[in-house]
């Protein structure tokens, strides 16, 4: 049967390769079709704690029909995440993928901390925080690339990235996009695999000094805009 820390990185789909993701084929189980309605609640672990983990939203502020997860125990590593660049490179506060997930797990929490909250039915949201305010302009966002340098060869993803309408009270620098994943290719060769056609929802705000990435898959704007307002609360 798929463990739950598999299972939790093919709900979150970012894998770096279509085909070799941790969702194969032999990842499902023979006798269980049916896919749970439930979320799945994972231990939170025990992080050292730190003035920035501290004020990050926690177990109590799970959306209704997810579940606190513990976003280290994913997607921690010793590795480094492997070489990559984006293009254009200020786009990178409204991209979330594996190579964003690697860098924010080996960042330490007095710098930046994350929260998760999963379910099974592909259903997930994410916030982190950190100590480096920043934003980006959508207009200037509209198509990203990311070229990642691997030990199988050079994955690129494309991006599309559409601006949606949310309002976030006490921040600053609020933007808000629809992320579209529209091209996998590795050497120059197509490998879209189950990547293609994802979506996902990100918002970047400034809020008292710091920074707020909120991002979601299949989980409704209001109920990402909700949590936002959570952790805007938290730190005022």
């Amino acid at each position: 049967m798929r463990t739950l820390k598999t299972a939790c990185m093919c709900v979150l789909g970012i894998s770096l390769i279509a085909g070799l993701s941790a969702c194969s084929a032999s990842d499902s189980s023979d006798g269980d079709s049916a896919v749970p309605t439930q979320a799945a609640p994972m231990d939170q672990g025990d992080a050292a704690h730190t003035p920035l983990s501290d004020a990050i939203v926690g177990p109590s502020d799970a959306p209704e029909g997810l579940a606190p997860g513990n976003f280290y125990e994913v997607f921690g590593s010793n590795q480094e995440p492997s070489p990559a660049t984006l293009d254009p490179e200020q786009c990178a506060p409204l991209i979330f993928d594996s190579n964003t997930a690697a860098a924010w797990a080996t960042t330490p929490l007095d710098q930046k901390t994350v929260a998760m909250y999963s379910g099974f039915d592909q259903q997930w949201a994410i916030v982190e925080l950190d100590l480096e305010p920043r934003s980006a302009d959508p207009a200037q966002c509209q198509t990203v690339t990311r070229s990642d340098n691997t030990q199988i060869g050079n994955i690129t993803t494309t991006y599309q990235l559409k601006p949606v309408d949310l309002d976030l009270q006490g921040a600053d620098d609020v933007q808000a996009v629809s992320v579209l994943t529209t091209a996998v290719a590795l050497d120059g060769q197509d490998s879209p695999g189950d990547k293609v056609g994802r979506t996902t929802l990100v918002m970047s705000a400034n809020v008292a000094g710091k920074h707020m990435t909120v991002v979601g898959h299949n989980v409704e704007p209001g109920t990402l805009e909700s949590l936002a307002q959570s952790q805007i609360a938290k730190l005022q």
